[in-house]
């Protein structure tokens, strides 16, 4: 079996009560095999990167120790969008569920189907915000001064939703 790995993900809704949804994936998160869903964000509502006229996002951020390997989590999680109501449509429409992974460990990849880290993890505060609550560097980057480098407009457009929203429902190690 795989040694663990530090894996952070980015979770995202707008569509059907988004904080049931968050709640449920995390739910379906911690029963992987291998799996353990270390610390998760406070809930933060954010506005939506699109034309499309849309509901505001609410986004979270969550830490996994898991030793599943790279390709089978990704997998997983996609059966997990799928299974919470998400469809294929294009990237600036509302969603029911969307699960990105940003950091697996320090592994970077780039393939068709998963680039670590994430390509645009450093571009989205709705990513940054809600990782600087539970991660307090990536890499040698401080999340924080990252989050300073956009404009006072562009942060406000994250704002914190509800802390302590969500309890573990397994606490059993991987």
């Amino acid at each position: 079996m795989s040694s663990f790995e530090k894996i952070y993900l980015s979770l995202g809704a707008n569509l059907t009560s988004p904080k049931d949804k968050l709640k449920a994936a995390l739910q379906e998160i911690e029963k992987l095999p291998s799996t353990k869903v270390n610390k998760v964000s406070s809930l933060y509502q954010t506005k939506p990167i699109s034309f499309v006229p849309q509901e505001d996002f609410l986004n979270i951020a969550c830490e996994l120790i898991s030793s599943l390997p790279p390709f089978t989590l990704l997998a997983q999680l996609q059966e997990i969008e799928k299974m919470l109501g998400k469809v294929p449509k294009p990237k600036s429409d509302p969603r029911p569920i969307d699960i990105d992974m940003i950091f697996y460990g320090s592994l970077t990849l780039q393939t068709d189907s998963l680039i670590l880290p994430h390509p645009h993890w450093r571009n989205r505060l709705f990513v940054l915000v809600p990782l600087n609550e539970i991660a307090d560097s990536i890499e040698t980057t401080s999340l924080s001064s990252l989050i300073e480098s956009f404009s006072e407009e562009e942060r406000e457009g994250v704002r914190l939703f509800q802390k302590d929203w969500f309890t573990h429902a397994i606490f059993s190690s991987p």
